[in-house]
């Protein structure tokens, strides 16, 4: 059994889903976490990752969207905080479809989800 977080690829594209910060690594067992210790949800992108709360995401895209649209002309601050989120959110989305995120030069989900699936068969295989 392992000894501590696995690491085998370090830092992971993207920003987490939870606190939109470029924090992402694979922990133990290969899952996708936040490695800020003030995220809401570390385990946000490894649940993206296999598909658990895609819908949701792209619910909370369309919401933050539609709140930017309806913000009153004079919170501008807000209208932009908005339209960040739904960008981050839509990003997200992007990169789980396969398509790394522009100047990343480390391992794409697809590859993350492959180890992650490697590590888990040679758990259960004993090794």
């Amino acid at each position: 059994m392992p000894q501590g977080p696995v690491k085998p690829f370090g830092a992971v594209q993207g920003r987490c889903p939870a606190c939109r910060s470029a924090s992402l690594f694979l922990g133990a067992g290969g899952h996708v976490t936040c490695a800020r210790l003030d995220c809401p949800d570390p385990s946000a992108a490894d649940e993206l990752l296999h598909g658990e709360r895609q819908s949701a995401v792209q619910a909370a895209a369309v919401r933050e969207d539609q709140a930017a649209r309806d913000t009153h002309p004079g919170r501008e601050e807000s209208r932009i905080a908005h339209s960040s989120r739904a960008s981050g959110l839509r990003e997200a989305l992007r990169i789980l479809d396969g398509r790394p995120a522009r100047g990343w030069d480390g391992p794409d989900v697809t590859e993350c989800a492959a180890n992650d699936r490697n590590w888990w068969d040679g758990e259960k295989e004993g090794s």
